[in-house]
């Protein structure tokens, strides 16, 4: 069936359409018919779940119920829909149709998200032969000059980058064109879908793993559009106040807080206090829909702890419009950036953030000279575990440059144990209860020393792809900051001993130097480091 479908050529709304370039897919037998267009399979899909949809409705919804010109109905008095009925009603119904779940959806005969996406990627997007023969087409013309040629060459050059364009571009550009703000809404979802299915595919048996590629073209199309539509000039940033914002937004912050989570509404007041601040960006399309957010305490030093973060600092008189202790700030500690839309992951609204934060600060508080984070060190736990599992033979550790003779007998002083003992895999063992280890302060003071040293080769040397393999230091370094400062016990909350066995680090935003410090990362990945972590990297 595959092989036919994938040599039909079908005109549909204008567009010429190519049968599926996944051939012989068992995937794809859910084609009703030799003949259904991709357009119709997908209106097909529509007009299924609409009809489960009013047969499941209570009668006063469906008396209530408004029809539109894209129902079913309309579907079957036509036997084609054409590409602006689909792009009507795809961006309106999508919403409605069930959740991903399974990987299986397809297989299943299910009418799910997810078969709209195997239909856009496989059916709508690009067609391999059409390629190989528009390239053919030119690369076999003649190499004289002339004006029929060089006519001819353009001719062929615009159908070679027809060939190369997906054919879902067109559908996507009509989606945008009927509505924007829909549609913005929608390719959001719609990609926040698609990395999920994407996922799924890469769990699943390997008979699926061809289509792969297929779909990673289709998230590459909407990441370049989803891109353009929430760059720089299109994102505006709000302060986040708790008597001057909605409670739905300021609800929506409150549980996608993904570094710190809210630990009650007092919490929530204290995040909101006059000595903090919290900025989030938002897209006009999206106007009460939290994007991107950062939390901001307002210090007159370097906080080296969560609780120097979160502790309330609004018992004296003001000194600044907004602000109550005894002198004006002078350091910004960034302490928390979450994104809230998987959809626009890739997309880098922290950036935009953190640059905008910093403008609305400065205009507050003339008193604000340096502007910092304090930052979790996510993967600091299980790197150390992968580590220590790589570097064991037969009860010796094997690599000294990451744990030296004498950081081995410190390990042997803190835990007490005799030279005879593989103290390597005891502290493996210790570290799967990161909880009991760093909460005894004979462990906790023992191991500082070495837990820093670490610590620093984690943030500074270790890498991927030449990339810091720490997220939020790539993140930060790539976006001009430098390595300031190591704390230890930093964050005592399980979240943080169970990621970062507590250590935080702070990395500073130099107005004076950020420019020069994010271009020399982005052309040979230099790290800049202040004295105070250099000196853990020479022990």
């Amino acid at each position: 069936m595959m092989g036919v479908l994938a040599s039909k050529r079908t005109f549909v709304g204008g567009i010429h359409l190519l049968g599926s370039p996944f051939r012989n897919r068992t995937a794809f037998a859910t084609a009703k018919t030799f003949s259904e267009s991709p357009i119709d399979r997908i209106s097909t899909i529509l007009d299924s779940n609409s009809k489960n949809n009013v047969a499941s409705a209570p009668p006063l919804m469906m008396m209530g119920r408004q029809d539109t010109s894209y129902s079913s109905s309309s579907t079957q008095n036509n036997n084609i829909t054409t590409l602006e009925d689909l792009s009507k009603r795809l961006s309106q119904e999508y919403d409605n149709l069930p959740a991903l779940t399974t990987s299986r959806g397809i297989s299943e005969g299910n009418h799910t998200r997810g078969e709209i996406m195997q239909v856009l990627a496989s059916e709508l997007g690009t067609n391999h032969d059409s390629i190989l023969k528009a390239a053919q087409s030119y690369s076999n013309l003649t190499p004289e000059a002339s004006d029929i040629v060089s006519h001819r060459r353009t001719q062929l050059a615009t159908k070679l980058r027809e060939a190369c364009t997906p054919q879902y571009e067109q559908l996507f550009h009509n989606i945008m064109a009927e509505n924007s703000h829909v549609g913005i809404r929608f390719f959001v979802q719609l990609r926040q879908d698609l990395l999920q299915y994407i996922r799924m595919h890469r769990d699943d048996d390997e008979s699926r793993s061809e289509e792969l590629p297929y779909l990673k073209q289709l998230d590459a199309s909407l990441k370049v559009r989803l891109a353009t539509w929430f760059s720089a000039d299109m994102i505006e940033i709000r302060r986040i106040t708790y008597e001057g914002t909605s409670a739905d937004v300021i609800e929506k912050i409150a549980t996608k807080e993904a570094v710190h989570p809210m630990q009650s509404l007092d919490d929530l007041r204290r995040r909101l206090g006059p000595d903090k601040r919290v900025f989030c960006a938002f897209h006009p399309s999206l106007p009460e829909e939290p994007l991107c957010f950062v939390h901001v305490a307002l210090r007159s030093f370097i906080p080296s702890s969560m609780d120097q973060v979160l502790s309330d600092n609004t018992t004296s008189t003001t000194t600044t419009d907004n602000y109550k202790s005894t002198t004006p700030p002078t350091v910004a500690t960034f302490y928390s950036i979450s994104s809230t839309q998987p959809g626009l992951s890739g997309i880098d609204l922290g950036q935009v953030v953190i640059k905008r934060a910093t403008q609305l600060l400065q205009q507050e508080l003339a008193s604000l000279e340096t502007f910092v984070t304090l930052s979790p060190l996510t993967r600091f736990r299980s790197w150390l575990q992968d580590k220590l599992k790589q570097n064991q033979d037969g009860g010796t550790f094997v690599d000294s440059d990451f744990l030296s003779d004498h950081d081995l007998e410190l390990l042997r002083f803190a835990f007490q144990c005799s030279p005879e003992e593989d103290v390597a895999a005891l502290f493996l063992k210790h570290l799967e209860d990161p909880w009991t280890l760093m909460s005894s302060s004979e462990y906790a003071s023992s191991l500082e020393p070495l837990l820093t040293k670490l610590a620093a080769r984690y943030v500074v040397l270790e890498k991927h792809r030449r990339k810091p393999l720490e997220g939020v230091a790539r993140f930060h370094l790539a976006n001009g900051a430098e390595v300031h400062r190591l704390n230890y016990m930093a964050d005592t909350s399980r979240k943080g001993l169970h990621n970062s066995l507590g250590i935080m680090v702070n990395y500073q935003y130099n107005l004076k130097t950020v420019n020069k410090n994010r271009d020399r990362h982005a052309q040979d990945w230099t790290i800049p480091v202040q004295k105070a972590v250099k000196r853990w990297l020479l022990l």
